[in-house]
């Protein structure tokens, strides 16, 4: 049961970062860096919901995650026009390097998501 809890505080952490980067935080200067925001909240929410033991508190707070990310999101299309998509004097490699953190998370995502079947 600990498990679940840290995967939540894990969610809650993730969802927290989003809403922030969505109202403009300074974690999220650029698309890149926003897009990559959205792309970890979303991995939590899959992992949380394929690692999660559940009862019927877990339940709702993964569901109430699920919306507060559905805010998150609708938030960051708003926003996503007015950012740049690489933040002026941001080195190549770092660009590179959250590109390919963004496909890693995506196969990990994936992975997860195919559990599911």
């Amino acid at each position: 049961m600990i498990i679940t809890w840290f995967l939540i505080g894990l969610l809650a952490i993730e969802l927290a970062a989003l809403l922030g980067a969505a109202f403009g935080g300074k974690n999220a200067p650029s698309r890149v860096r926003l897009a990559v925001v959205a792309l970890e909240a979303l991995v939590a929410i899959v992992v949380v919901r394929a690692l999660a033991g559940w009862d019927e508190w877990t339940q709702w707070i993964w569901v109430l995650g699920v919306a507060v990310f559905a805010v998150g999101l609708a938030v960051a299309v708003f926003r996503w026009r007015e950012l740049p998509v690489v933040e002026e004097g941001t080195a190549a490699w770092r660009t590179g390097g959250s590109v390919l953190y963004a496909a890693v998370l995506t196969a990990i995502a994936t992975a997860v998501a195919l559990t599911f079947v």
